[in-house]
């Protein structure tokens, strides 16, 4: 994966999109699965830390 930085003058959201979907245009289906993966852990840790509950818990009634 090359790095790529993004420099304007300006904020040009189009810009910013285009190199997002570039640089996923250039994964491999394997790099995006670990991508995936990786940011859903991120925000799982960052919901959790943050006071959120991963799950309810489960009852059992009787």
């Amino acid at each position: 994966m090359k790095a790529r930085i993004l420099k304007l003058a300006d904020h040009d959201e189009k810009k910013e999109v285009e190199l997002e979907l570039d640089f996923l245009a250039e994964l491999t289906v394997e790099q995006r699965v670990t991508l995936v993966l990786e940011r859903s852990k991120l925000l799982l840790d960052m919901l959790r830390d943050n006071g959120y509950p991963l799950s309810p818990g489960v009852s059992k009634r009787t």
